[in-house]
């Protein structure tokens, strides 16, 4: 037989050795497979969420950086969350049933996930019935499951099938120095962060770094180790700038937290003393799980091998082994601490304890698996010859062989599944009938049974609220009609508005509503604030108070004289256990809400100031006579004054600067006063801290200088003109921060303009003054009204900010609401025709990347229009301003420069990794070849 021959003969063997081990491990993970295929009710507390998203992906298929999820907290781009296994779902959607497609989703991935492990194993090892034998142990561990089903969270399960590969090809380059592997190694690792971030952060990276850190084949090689984390780290950044960029600070900011005194950073958390002594003890046992929660197999094969591997040193004294184990010893060390941190109450992006134990039996396994590789090349240090040395290794087999079946024999398939369910929990999905009824024919016919005859829940004019999570869950998964909350957290800025609709929608034991009872709003003033809190988030529909598990409160009792109708739907033929099942449906007047998408007639107010400032105004606004929008439209146009033209100021009815800025004081107020003169008005507040709080005023200001301090701690107040008229001034809360005296920025009498109109004196100095200018009229105000009656709640102060408001724009205009000419084609695209109006409102979120576009005139003008953010909502809904003659919009979500950028560099970077993997650069060959050839260069120099 010649060379070549043997060759072949030996790759064969070892191929059918493979495909052999490959097949058992299959038919040992056969039965999981099929019982998580199988079960019903579905397993997992969050497993409809991947479900819901395939859904929203599925009204309107597109590109990553153009994903828009319309139904959830007025909307936000997808990058904002990792995506590629809603389109994987979505792929095999089109061929089996939606629930059915991200059950085969994990199914698969688990599979991808253990022939990692066997194949990580085996390159360490170098033996195939170790490899297959620990990972059969890893496929029959519960901790590897705990993500699925229990918590359900399946982007991050499916992602841990990225770990052993990328492990496994990294090793395999640190044998070889095949910068192959390397590249292969990083496009596994680049991935996973779209599949979910947590796995390449908390698992990938650690494991990489210290492979990398203590790997002494080559020495120190300290020039090479850099070289090669900057390499490893930021090309998979790059493939996943995308997903990263987002959500970078939010990850900061979430990075270290208490697992058991974390602060509510959902809106739905509630923390407690008993409740966070409960946690400190469940944590404490984690650490425990480490054992009990994984298969005994790797562990009594790592106590064997360790002590025939020390045997081995001794009799070997081929110390540099040591060397070959060191990184998989730390990694173990490191990750046992790293649970051990969660017991003691620190969590580092840990995710919860169900994300603990799964990557237990890969860490075990390798170094199992090197402490193998190292005995035998220490024996064959020993025993020389080729017989013997065969006569060693079959006999450590059988041993194996042996041992495992020990082993196995008290712990098998069954045991398996038993404890996989004992750590397993059914999906929290309500109504819980859709986690028995999971076909396509089978949900179309819940659907009109779900919800009322009277509701049309495709309806995407309105949104629908829900206190409930569980419905939040599962609702987009059948429905179109939007929901005012969501189901994931939204993003930290939005979280204040979300918290305070869902404090305004809310009562407690004695229906007191929550703002009164819990933040000392005026009943007058909850109400204002629930009034205009529904119609900003076009909330026509509530379902709540139905018969669950956790709190679902009906709609409050204070806002009973909103509703048109109910209807409590008894689902009890559905139920699939003991436990009453209803649904209860309430429906809000119509004169209450206006719809999502409209053209307005009501007059915009142009707002100067910081997110923070925006958000005080807002407050402010909401606290008397429900100002919502079918009365007025707040703007949100960030600090600077002089970051607008005159041409696009005249777009606004009136103007409020708060806690404004500007880069050039000329420039700023030389617009400010063209705006004026030309008809406009506008409302100054210096009480608040900015640059014209003291000193000289320019000539647009009704008062020429202004000193801000403290006047004392009780008013001394004096109104005049009509904007004072029938105000009790006595009655205003105090001139109090916190202990301290309330700034107020205040001008002498002298120095009132002429022609100017004092509207409040405090100790004889004017704090509050009007003009006249040109044609149109300034109110400036020196006492931070806004904020001041966002910590009081104070009536009188209410009146007088209404008196300003309505001294400057008419706040009895209504909107012309016309939803027939609203048409939704798809989540990204929307038209609406137009009579007459002063505006668009478009009530989801002005992320970059919407566009307006006029597309019909009656003077046959096209082109796109300027948008603007407003209302209660970060970054704000979209208001459009209409030129005359406009007939027809058009709204089209394309995603962000930004975000097309970013996914085009990723896309390409992940090509370029393809060709260069599996064609050899025959598609971008030349770029591939010379840009190989550098690097490959910069690789391989001798450092100095």
């Amino acid at each position: 037989m010649t060379n070549i021959a043997k060759k072949l003969l030996i790759k064969l063997i070892y191929l059918l050795l493979h495909l052999g081990a490959v097949g058992v491990i299959l038919f040992a993970f056969w039965d999981i497979a099929l019982w998580y295929l199988k079960s019903r009710p579905i397993w997992g507390v969050d497993f409809h969420l991947l479900p819901s998203l395939v859904s929203l992906l599925g009204q309107n298929f597109v590109a990553p950086q153009a994903f828009w999820i319309y139904s959830w907290f007025a909307g936000w781009p997808m990058t904002a969350y990792p995506n590629l296994h809603v389109y994987l779902t979505y792929l095999l959607s089109n061929f089996f049933d939606l629930i059915y497609a991200a059950q085969l989703l994990m199914i698969s991935s688990t599979v991808v996930f253990i022939l990692g492990a066997y194949t990580l194993f085996y390159i360490l090892s170098r033996n195939f019935l170790l490899s297959t034998i620990l990972a059969v142990a890893t496929a029959y561990s519960s901790g590897v499951y705990q993500t699925l089903t229990w918590a359900g969270s399946l982007p991050s399960y499916a992602t841990q099938a990225a770990l052993p590969w990328t492990v496994a090809f990294f090793v395999l380059y640190l044998n070889s120095g095949n910068l192959r592997f390397l590249a292969a190694s990083i496009l596994v690792a680049g991935v996973s962060i779209w599949g979910h971030p947590l796995i390449f952060i908390i698992y990938i990276l650690p494991a990489t770094v210290l492979l990398i850190v203590f790997n002494f084949r080559h020495g120190l090689a300290f020039f090479d180790k850099l070289k090669q984390l900057f390499v490893f780290l930021t090309i998979p950044v790059i493939i996943a700038l995308p997903i990263l960029y987002p959500t970078f600070e939010t990850s900061i900011q979430n990075a270290f937290k208490s697992s058991y005194t974390q602060k509510a950073l959902s809106t739905t958390t509630v923390s407690s003393q008993d409740i966070d002594i409960g946690a400190k003890t469940f944590n404490k046992l984690q650490p425990e799980r480490l054992y009990s929660d994984n298969h005994p197999a790797p562990f009594y094969f790592l106590g064997f091998i360790s002590g025939v591997f020390l045997i081995s040193l001794i009799l070997g004294r081929k110390f540099k082994t040591l060397l070959n184990v060191l990184p998989f010893l730390l990694i173990v060390a490191y990750f046992i601490f790293y649970i051990w941190l969660f017991g003691q109450g620190i969590s580092i992006y840990h995710g919860g304890w169900y994300r603990l134990f799964w990557s237990i039996p890969i860490w075990i396994g390798a170094l199992a698996a090197v402490l193998f590789k190292a005995s035998i090349d220490n024996f064959f240090n020993v025993v020389k010859t080729t017989y013997l040395r065969i006569v060693l290794y079959v006999g450590s087999s059988l041993a194996i062989l042996v041992t495992g079946v020990i082993i196995f024999t008290g712990y098998f398939k069954g045991d398996a599944i038993w404890r996989i369910i004992y750590r397993s929990q059914i999906s929290s999905a309500y109504p819980d009938i859709l986690n028995i009824v999971t076909s396509t024919e089978g949900r179309a016919e819940l659907k009109p049974i779900l919800s009322p005859k009277w509701l049309n829940a495709d309806d995407t004019n309105w949104r629908i609220y829900s206190p409930d999570q569980t419905v939040n869950l599962v609702w987009n998964s059948l429905y179109k009609m939007p929901l005012a909350r969501g189901y994931l957290d939204p993003n930290n800025l939005q979280k204040g508005y979300v918290f305070w609709l869902d404090a305004a929608l809310s009562e407690n034991e004695d229906s007191e509503p929550q703002l009164v009872d819990s933040f000392g709003y005026p009943p007058e003033t909850a109400l204002s604030n629930a009034q205009f809190l529904i119609d900003w988030n076009a909330i026509r529909f509530y379902e709540g108070g139905h018969t669950s598990e956790g709190p679902n409160p009906p709609v409050p009792a204070y806002l009973r004289e909103m509703i048109s109708q109910e209807e409590t739907l008894d689902l009890d033929f559905l139920k699939y256990t003991d436990r009453h099942r209803t649904m209860r449906y309430f429906e809000f007047k119509e004169e209450y809400v206006s719809p999502i998408l409209s053209v307005t007639n009501a007059p915009s107010l142009a707002i100067f100031a910081s997110d923070v400032g925006y958000e005080t105004v807002i407050r402010t606004i909401a606290e008397r006579d429900n100002l919502n929008s079918q009365k007025l439209i707040p703007l949100k146009l960030g600090r600077k004054i002089d970051d607008y033209d005159l041409s696009t100021l005249k777009k606004f009815e009136a103007i409020y600067l708060y806690d404004y800025d500007f880069a050039k004081s000329d420039r700023a107020f030389r617009r400010l006063t063209d705006y004026v003169k030309s008809g406009g008005k506008l409302f100054i507040e210096t009480g608040v801290e900015v640059k014209n709080s003291s000193g000289e005023l320019p000539e647009l200001f009704p008062i020429k200088r202004v000193e801000r301090k403290g006047f004392g701690r009780q008013w001394s107040l004096a109104g005049d003109g009509m904007l004072a008229k029938d105000l009790d001034l006595a009655k205003f809360a105090p001139p109090i921060f916190n202990e301290d005296e309330w700034k107020l920025s205040a001008a002498d009498s002298q120095d009132l303009r002429p022609g100017a109109t004092v509207i409040l004196k405090n100790k004889g100095k004017i704090i509050m003054a009007s003009q006249t200018l040109g044609d149109g009229q300034v109110v400036w105000s020196g006492m931070n009204l806004a904020y001041h009656l966002s910590r009081y709640h104070n009536e009188e102060e209410a009146k007088l900010l209404i008196n300003i408001l309505a001294s400057i724009v008419d706040l009895s205009v209504r909107p012309e609401v016309e939803t027939d000419q609203v048409e939704f084609k798809n989540p990204n695209f929307r038209t609406i025709k137009i009579e007459q109006g002063r505006g668009i409102l478009f009530k989801e979120q002005a992320y970059p990347g919407w566009v307006a576009k006029m597309v019909e005139s009656q003077s046959g003008k096209r082109g796109n229009l300027p948008m603007f953010a407003a209302g209660p909502a970060s970054p704000g809904y979209m208001y459009i301003p209409l030129p005359e003659g406009a007939k027809t919009v058009e709204l089209r979500f394309l995603g962000s420069g930004g975000d097309k950028i970013m996914v085009f560099i990723s896309f390409l970077t992940v090509l370029l990794l393809l060709d260069y993997l599996i064609l050899k650069g025959l598609i971008l060959g030349s770029f591939v070849k010379r840009v190989v050839k550098i690097v490959g260069k910069w690789w391989e120099k001798e450092e100095e």
